[in-house]
């Protein structure tokens, strides 16, 4: 059960997950049961209470649901992984991501993360020795498959740790991450529900018959533990469909590469004032300038229709404002005032008349009607 690899298809039976995801939360359930304080920070009439400071290395499933549990109590999470991917996980859980100076992608087979270099291990056992001082709670996470666990923390890190600090290891079966762990098994009702559960569905995957139990390898996901016609298959052949992960200097390059929002604003900007930009650089309006006539001639022809329709506006207004209350104009400037108006009004109903033929003039058959 522990080859089965890290796919979309087989995450029905994928033990690793189920025990991990039970793994990172009883972690930090057993690091508050232990701890002499709070979690969340409170402001009480008896005095500041800080929040509690927890420290998780490793980002995969036991690591991710370790940093969900601690935010979802209050805590403050700081996370440290080898991975770019894991590293935004950790971002989407609310934790702060720590990172070396170092820059080595730590992207193994199947999503795993592999083993590091020495200047590279050496770098992260600093930083952890620095956070050691700092945190409240520790855990670690971090397995490489098919390996002994890296030593991370050593005896002195945890010593030099304040006084009621909490430590959980959650690799001690593996070696630990931990100089001197110990290791202990918890919730053995949920661990063996999900254990059945992924024992059930890899079942039903050999064989989808509900009637007869018939072994047919068609997944290369199947081959773990199976044999064919006497053809030991163990190891399961690496899968081809895995997929790549990708580092953090290539996720760096391909954001430098992506065009920005205000690039794509000015782009389209350009596109209706007339002057074309290439890679968000305006281009020399000379060139473009044929392209871009039967625009510019648009709008400049609609800017004079609005200037002219925008004065016999004021004009009407002016008239109106002079016509007095009476019926029949009593003076010679109500008699002005009323001409204006008239007059007024048929110019800017003439200026929407023509401003409509003119934009009618340039609608394509395939516009949608009005």
């Amino acid at each position: 059960m522990d080859q089965v690899p890290r796919v979309t298809i087989s995450q029905g039976y994928d033990t690793l997950s189920s025990m991990a995801n039970i793994a990172g939360y009883k972690a930090v359930v057993l690091a508050a049961n232990s701890f002499g304080r709070f979690f969340t920070g409170q402001i009480t009439a008896a005095g500041k209470v800080q929040p509690a400071k927890v420290l998780i290395i490793g980002g995969g499933v036991a690591g991710l649901a370790a940093a969900g549990t601690a935010r979802a109590m209050g805590a403050i999470v700081r996370a440290f992984d080898t991975r770019a991917a894991a590293l935004e996980q950790f971002k989407s859980l609310g934790a702060e991501t720590l990172e070396v100076d170092i820059k080595e992608a730590g992207d193994g087979q199947g999503g795993y993360a592999k083993e590091m270099s020495k200047e590279f291990i050496k770098a992260e056992m600093k930083l952890f020795a620095k956070q050691c001082l700092e945190v409240d709670i520790l855990i670690s996470t971090a397995l490489i498959p098919g390996s002994k666990a890296p030593i991370l923390i050593t005896k002195d890190m945890v010593e030099s740790m304040k006084d009621g600090s909490v430590v959980v290891d959650l690799t001690a079966e593996a070696g630990g991450n931990m100089e001197n762990c110990l290791y202990t098994s918890h919730l053995p009702i949920q661990s063996s529900t999900l254990y059945s559960n992924n024992l059930t569905k890899l079942i039903r995957a050999i064989s989808p018959s509900t009637e007869n139990f018939h072994y047919e390898v068609k997944e290369q996901i199947i081959c773990c533990h199976a044999g064919d016609n006497g053809t030991n298959l163990f190891p399961a052949p690496l899968l081809d469909n895995i997929p790549v992960v990708k580092s953090m200097h290539e996720l760096a390059k391909e954001k430098a590469a992506a065009v920005s929002p205000f690039k794509a604003t000015l782009t389209t900007a350009g596109m209706y004032t007339g002057v074309e930009t290439r890679d968000g650089r305006p281009v020399n309006p000379v060139h473009t300038f044929p392209h871009h006539q039967r625009h510019l001639c648009t709008a400049g022809c609609i800017s004079v229709l609005t200037v002219c329709v925008f004065i016999p506006g004021l004009t009407a207004v002016g008239g109106l404002s002079l016509m007095g209350v009476d019926y029949t104009p009593s003076s010679t400037a109500e008699m002005l005032a009323v001409a204006a108006a008239f007059i007024s009004s048929v110019n800017i109903t003439g200026g929407f008349l023509v401003t409509k033929k003119m934009l009618d003039m340039f609608k394509c058959p395939t516009d949608p009607p009005e």
